[in-house]
């Protein structure tokens, strides 16, 4: 039976901690899992992804691989769901995104809700912290890249700031994700159809 699953989910290695938490059916499928963390997160869903659940991968397996023990290595992100690997408590799963910046995400499921028939979900509850530009060198060049930002004294200021536009380190905007939330239907149909 259908249970509503309230998930943490930070930012490895982020000071302060960018994080969010989340609540969403446990019938959703791991692919849907990842349009919610990308949405979530700020993230722009340009890289490849992959969850770390007990010793297992979980993304998109790549049906052209020739060798079957590789094609075989990852479970299908669209065929597993949240509420066949998750319990509670629980401890923490991984989600990684973009395999060269390497934004690993640990996620907890911090509690389990009765179904409620109002709850439509997928919900942000709250957060912290704006998410990283995408391609600035994962976390630790995210941070070299704040430093710069703040040196006055630094030369290559000007580019960095146009580069970053009116990024603020600090902005959470719960409104403007939970509207994006609601679209989460037209997205995921949006990028299957950018796949094929």
């Amino acid at each position: 039976m259908s249970s509503i699953v309230q998930l943490n989910i930070a930012l490895k290695d982020s000071q302060p901690l960018i994080w969010r938490g989340v609540q969403v059916h446990s019938t959703i499928s791991f692919y849907e899992l990842h349009h919610i963390v990308q949405i979530c997160m700020g993230w722009l869903n340009a890289h490849l992804f992959e969850f770390r659940v007990d010793g297992r991968f979980i993304g998109m397996p790549d049906e052209d691989d020739e060798d079957p023990m590789l094609a075989n290595a990852v479970l299908d992100a669209r065929k597993l769901y949240l509420e066949e690997v998750i319990q509670r408590p629980s401890k923490p799963f991984r989600y990684v995104y973009d395999f060269g910046d390497n934004w690993v995400h640990e996620i907890t499921v911090d509690k389990i809700l009765p179904t409620d028939a109002i709850f439509s979900g997928p919900i942000c509850v709250n957060g912290a912290q704006n998410c990283p530009p995408e391609d600035c060198g994962g976390i630790w060049g995210f941070y070299e890249l704040l430093d710069k930002w703040n040196d006055e004294q630094y030369l290559g200021r000007g580019e960095i700031i146009d580069w970053l536009g009116e990024y603020d380190p600090s902005a959470f905007d719960l409104l403007s994700i939970n509207n994006k939330l609601e679209h989460l239907d037209q997205i995921i149909e949006k990028n299957q159809d950018i796949a094929k």
